[in-house]
């Protein structure tokens, strides 16, 4: 699969496989792994013990769905305004200039 030609990996596009590796990164980061813990930390171990009343299997998806689109929607919030307001920054930059080098009469900058 070296460079550009597929023939090697059997005619893969790799660019897309790449594409949609680098994208899945950030929705297991930012949606499965938070909606997993929140599933998990839903789970009040009533209901296998046998002591829970009135409460169903699905509350904990509900309730993780819940947390998640909260979640969700603040930190959405909080990148959109840190991207409106904080988008732009002064970063001093010096310029060299250097004489010399590797050929006679060289300019580097």
């Amino acid at each position: 699969c070296d460079g550009y030609d597929t023939r090697l990996c059997g005619g893969l596009n790799m660019d897309l496989f790449w594409d949609i590796f680098y994208w899945l990164v950030p929705i297991y980061v930012f949606l499965l792994i938070p909606f997993f813990t929140f599933y998990y930390e839903a789970d009040d171990g009533m209901l296998m013990a046998g002591t829970s009343v009135g409460t169903k299997p699905n509350n904990r998806l509900c309730e993780a769905l819940k947390y998640q689109i909260a979640t969700t929607i603040i930190f959405g919030l909080i990148f959109a305004l840190c991207f409106i307001f904080l988008n732009e920054t002064d970063i001093p930059v010096r310029e060299y200039s250097v004489q010399g080098g590797f050929g006679k009469g060289a300019v580097y900058q």
